[in-house]
């Protein structure tokens, strides 16, 4: 086991592990936190840039570049994240009564609410050129269904998860970790699998029958993977987790594969006008995102402390995920900001990208901070 005592249940941890114990710390899951947490940063600085008219067209060649790095680089990320959902959530060995689960539904209830229904009313406020009655309950409309700013999918997914998690623990709890392995395995090719043959062209009406059908569950298999994962390195299938074990050649071996093969992927996706291959609606993430999350346990096995940063991004990294993408969008949607970058070209938009990335996690964390001495955030992110 990688600590005597385990605290939070919530991928992004929470105001409860900064008063944990070091012991009680589950370090692998705290770097994949920060990690994460940094990747989608990285990431949404790539794809503020390449979606903005103006900017985009300046440095097609550098953006090209960037786009088959993130592949690599951030899209783990949010994989990892439902994972260590599932890792946390689906353990036998924590108690989840029916009040602590509604605490964690509560969480994601709440954000949405708050910033959620925010970004909602930032962007129908926009599209009407004011605010008024119509604009509100516009907001509200698309709040309820789902349609808030397009990176708050996350908490949607995690909301359904958490509402099915007692069924999926009762499962757990009376599968071997092979039944579940095959389990999770299906599940990731029935709820993935057809959209992908849809990305790539391949005409097959079961499988587009499918994809609309269970496509939408496409967060379940990452849940469960997670799980999985999470106890058979508990029952050491991943080998020795002693302090300082390095992660062994076959598993550093496995993960430049699974590099190249990403990027070539996306590459060849991109070439024959296919797509994104690598989003989490697709096959190609999770195997990748499965390496990154073994490979975590692997390098960081059971340290007594880890550098400081790790541990305030880690506790940071919910506010930093919600956050983030105000920044990039008041920075883009100032014309003053815009037109001084174009007239930097290539050099701008790299400064730009830079300059989204340190206020998307700096600026997050400040109002993260904030928001905690509100009443209702001190335990919510």
């Amino acid at each position: 086991m990688l600590a005597t005592q385990r605290t939070g249940d919530s991928p992004f941890g929470g105001r409860r592990e900064r008063t944990a114990r070091a012991s009680g710390t589950i370090w692998y899951l705290q770097w994949l936190r920060a990690l994460g947490a940094l990747a989608i940063v990285l990431l949404h600085a790539y794809v503020a840039l390449s979606l903005e008219p103006t900017l985009s067209g300046l440095a097609p060649s550098l953006l090209r570049c960037e786009e088959l790095a993130s592949i690599p680089l951030t899209r783990w990320a949010v994989p990892c994240f439902l994972m260590m959902s599932g890792a946390l959530m689906l353990d036998a060995n924590r108690p989840m009564p029916p009040g602590k689960l509604l605490s964690h539904v509560w969480r994601v209830v709440f954000v949405l609410m708050t910033f959620g229904l925010l970004f909602c009313l930032m962007e129908a406020t926009w599209e009407a050129g004011g605010l008024d009655a119509d604009v509100v309950r516009a907001a509200l409309v698309n709040l309820l269904s789902g349609r808030s700013w397009d990176h708050l999918w996350y908490l949607y997914a995690t909301l359904g998860l958490y509402l099915v998690t007692p069924v999926l623990r009762a499962i757990a709890r009376h599968q071997t970790t092979v039944g579940l392995s095959l389990l999770t395995g299906v599940l990731w090719l029935a709820c993935c699998g057809p959209a992908t043959l849809g990305l790539m062209g391949v005409d097959v009406p079961v499988a587009a029958s499918l994809a609309r059908l269970v496509g939408w569950a496409f967060p379940l298999p990452y849940y469960l993977a997670g799980h999985v994962l999470h106890r058979l390195g508990d029952e050491g299938a991943f080998g020795d987790e002693a302090r300082g074990a390095p992660a062994g050649g076959a598993w550093a071996a496995l993960l430049c594969l699974g590099l190249g093969a990403l990027v070539l992927v996306e590459w060849l996706a991109a070439t024959l006008g296919l797509g994104a291959l690598c989003l989490p609606e697709h096959l190609a993430i999770l195997p990748f995102g499965a390496l990154v999350f073994v490979g975590a346990r692997r390098v960081v096995g059971a340290p007594t402390s880890v550098p400081s940063w790790v541990r305030i991004v880690a506790d940071h990294s919910f506010g930093i995920y919600v956050i983030h993408p105000l920044f990039s969008h008041l920075l883009l949607l100032s014309r003053a900001v815009v037109e001084l970058v174009a007239t930097a070209g290539v050099g701008g938009v790299i400064l730009l990208q830079l300059v989204i990335v340190a206020a998307g996690v700096g600026g997050s964390i400040a109002v993260t901070r904030l928001c905690r001495r509100l009443p209702g955030f001190a335990g919510t992110l």
